[in-house]
């Protein structure tokens, strides 16, 4: 017996929600240790994550979904961990997907305390 169309778009959903929120498990914390260790975002790096929003908003389902032309997924999926890894500098980080990328402030001693990162930027 086949399944229905409509249980089958829910599966296929599933699939890749947990296929993309791997790989912003995985992806993020790369880019918030290059910004970490260019010394934290530029104002080039706030922008671009302040651009993205309107990205996001008008193609964010090519995350989830095959884009329209070859190439999209991966734009989007790259400017969304280029704009989550940002986002992990405001205070208090951000939570997505059900993961929290926090990178934390330095504290009197210059240690960084951090939720999600412990021990990689702590070396």
């Amino acid at each position: 017996m086949k399944e229905p169309t409509y249980k089958r778009a829910l599966i296929q959903e599933h699939i890749t929600g947990t296929l993309l929120q791997s790989t912003l498990e995985v992806a993020v914390p790369f880019r918030m240790l290059e910004l970490r260790q260019q010394g934290g975002p530029l104002e080039r790096d706030w922008q671009e994550a302040r651009d993205f929003a309107e990205v996001l908003a008008t193609e964010g389902d090519a995350a989830l979904f095959k884009g329209h032309k070859k190439g999209d997924t991966a734009r989007v999926v790259k400017g969304l961990i280029r704009a989550l890894a940002v986002m992990a500098f405001v205070p208090g980080g951000v939570t997505a997907w059900g993961l929290h990328f926090d990178a934390g402030t330095p504290d009197s001693s210059g240690a960084i305390c951090c939720s999600t990162l412990r021990g990689i930027f702590d070396r």
